[in-house]
């Protein structure tokens, strides 16, 4: 029964209020005393230049030795020979059968097979009696791609785990093969019985079943503690590969392929942050290489995020390629002291150059443009690349064409003109640039006059535009390769070597 509480009268004093029992004080972080605690502070908070100079100012004092840093895994170590020996009852036993592999020694063997595709390894394994027991062997099997074995049924591929050994692979790539198709639940089986969490180094994903479904993704998470390399296809919501690269932190390549529309700079500056959360607070990524193509209906990204932001994002950041990207007349201003960009390798597709200020024009890649794009805006482009990245040694750009349907052209739709590389107001200079590519952009005897790129060595250039874009007139002003010399002349002349010049059409830069 409850306890009876007599109703307060009027003219009667108030009942004292219930005390609200102490929240608990915020304990003050205490600095870390422990000297391996505050190393891990100090490697997370440091800049990476700092680390660099302090590693070679180390060595250079005699404090470390360079044969230490080899032990810890930051300098190169020698190379060792394999400890392993092919014992007695190996499973690659004589039988007298081998023909002239007979009188190869097994340890040869084994790196010639390791080699080999998985299908080659399985025919090996059937057709010859000396390696009929190849499957079992767990140094041939270092690289496994499942969308080579043709006809492989689901019930094969959940056995598959059980007749081979997957203690050792290092490449792992998951496709479906031809005449094969796997639903969902048959990957995650056939992912729960791998057995190489620990050594497995590069991730294909290359079946769209994975960047579909969540459960697929799910089960790859336990397997990327190692993995250096990953890349997925078919991916509509991103949130799956963000979970997957937090449990990734040796990630230092990664690509993407969507089947939807990503907002890419929200997307990076995400992946950035997640290295704070593995190595502790103003810990940067360590992504090397990063690639995104795919689906992408509309330009969504402006060029200065790409010149300026991915450098504080990314500092080792050397691979950028990129999909859908909307440049204008503004000039980028080149970075101050250190903080160039490391960026040897950048290949651009669907570049729109729009006229002015604006970031985003309003027209559409389906169907007539409504306005030309700006030749001012592709001189600028170029500028800005100059500034932004100063060891540029593979430069790619595709411009993005519109394309009129037939119904369209016969309502009087036209295409609109081309924009033309002219650097006569410029003066840009590459000294690393090696390759050069330029597609659907028009160039002239004035596009190259002010370049300086004394390590060229390559350049291919598409004015002419795809098969749908035949607006461009560079064919009938340039037909020949006499009247089309004196338009890369002086890229030929500033070299210090051998230039190669291609003219032919590019197979349209699309995935």
């Amino acid at each position: 029964m409850d306890k009876f509480v007599p109703k307060r009268k009027a003219g009667d004093p108030p009942a004292p209020a219930k005390k609200r029992p102490a929240r608990r004080g915020v304990a003050a972080k205490k600095l870390p005393t422990d000297p391996v605690a505050v190393a891990k502070q100090a490697v997370a908070r440091t800049d990476r230049l700092v680390l660099e100079e302090a590693i070679v100012a180390l060595v250079s004092d005699g404090a470390v030795s360079v044969e230490r840093l080899a032990e810890l895994g930051i300098a190169p170590a020698a190379v060792k020979t394999l400890k392993e020996k092919v014992t007695a009852t190996a499973q690659l036993r004589s039988t007298g059968t081998m023909g002239s592999w007979e009188r190869l020694d097994q340890e040869l063997i084994v790196a010639i097979i390791e080699h080999a595709s998985s299908l080659e390894k399985f025919q090996l394994s059937e057709t010859c009696k000396g390696l009929c027991a190849l499957r079992r062997e767990p140094r041939c099997w270092t690289s496994l791609d499942v969308g080579k074995l043709d006809g492989l049924t689901a019930s094969g591929l959940r056995r598959l785990p059980s007749s081979i050994p997957t203690t050792r692979i290092e490449c792992l790539r998951l496709d479906e093969g031809r005449g094969s198709s796997f639903g969902a639940a048959d990957w995650v089986a056939f992912l729960k019985q791998l057995e190489c969490k620990d050594t497995l180094k590069r991730l294909n994903l290359a079946t769209k079943k994975f960047g579909a479904g969540a459960k697929a993704l799910k089960a790859v998470e336990p397997l990327v503690g190692g993995v250096e390399a990953l890349r997925v296809v078919g991916i509509k919501n991103p949130q799956g590969v963000m979970d997957i690269v937090k449990k990734a932190p040796r990630l230092v390549d990664l690509e993407v392929i969507s089947s939807d529309d990503v907002g890419w700079e929200f997307f990076l500056t995400r992946l950035a942050q997640v290295a704070a959360g593995q190595r502790g607070a103003g810990a940067k990524s360590l992504l090397k290489r990063f690639a995104a193509s795919g689906w992408c209906f509309r330009i969504v990204t402006a060029f200065p995020f790409v010149a300026s932001t991915l450098r504080g994002l990314f500092p080792e950041l050397q691979s950028l390629e990129f999909k859908g990207l909307s440049c204008n007349c503004v000039p980028i201003p080149a970075p101050a002291g250190g903080a160039a960009s490391r960026l040897r390798v950048l290949k651009l597709k669907q570049v729109e150059f729009v006229p002015g200020a604006r970031q985003v024009s309003g027209s559409s890649y389906w169907g007539p443009q409504t306005e030309a794009m700006s030749s001012e805006a592709v001189a600028t482009y170029v500028s800005n690349c100059e500034a932004a990245f100063p060891a540029l040694e593979v430069w790619w750009t595709s411009r993005e064409c519109e394309s009129i349907s037939t119904k369209e052209r016969r309502a009087g739709a036209q295409f609109q003109p081309p924009p033309v590389l002219d650097s006569r107001s410029l003066a840009v200079r590459f000294p690393h640039l090696r390759e050069f590519t330029l597609v659907n952009v028009d160039v002239d005897k004035h596009s190259f006059v002010n370049w300086d790129a004394p390590s060229l060595e390559k350049v291919h250039l598409d004015p002419v535009g795809t098969d749908t874009y035949p607006a461009s007139t560079f064919a009938q002003r340039f037909p020949s390769e006499v009247s089309r010399k004196p338009i890369v002349q002086p890229l030929l002349d500033g070299a210090e070597g051998d230039v190669a010049v291609g003219w032919s059409k590019i197979n349209k830069y699309r995935d």
